[in-house]
């Protein structure tokens, strides 16, 4: 018997099901509202052109290795990103106030995203209860 046996089956990732009830719709018109990605009329992943030409550049490419990253990521990549998301003539850019992580896919950014914040949520709630005792003590209303 495994000890994973009374492990009760967990409920349909939302996104999933989603896709899944696409599949079973027979009406015509019908729009894939799941995964994030292109799809054949037979609901198929559809790569675009760019994406197999770059492919091909990348496999044909003898300077490219299949070494780890660091761990935020390639510096270049992020970069530029960067500059995309604020644009290139950003005041926090100049000032070198930016900062980023490169992410797989868009899940695991959300993710990293979600944690900062998270993080960052926690360290003002903690700054704001140190204020509020050390007022406390100073004879400050509250």
């Amino acid at each position: 018997m495994s000890i994973f046996s009374d492990v009760p089956q967990a409920p349909p990732v939302a996104v999933f099901k989603l896709t899944a009830d696409f599949r079973e719709d027979s009406h015509p018109q019908k729009v894939n509202l799941g995964v994030g990605a292109y799809r054949t009329d037979d609901c198929q992943p559809w790569v675009l052109p760019v994406v197999k030409k770059v492919e091909r550049l990348i496999v044909e490419d003898d300077s490219l290795n299949h070494e780890y990253l660091p761990i935020l990521g390639l510096p270049e990549f992020r970069s530029a990103s960067s500059k995309v998301a604020l644009g290139d003539d950003s005041p926090a850019i100049k000032e070198n106030r930016v900062g980023g992580v490169q992410c797989l896919g868009g899940t695991g950014a959300l993710r990293i995203g979600a944690e900062f914040l998270r993080t960052l949520a926690q360290r003002r709630q903690q700054h704001s209860n140190a204020r509020l005792r050390l007022g406390t003590h100073l004879g400050e209303p509250q």
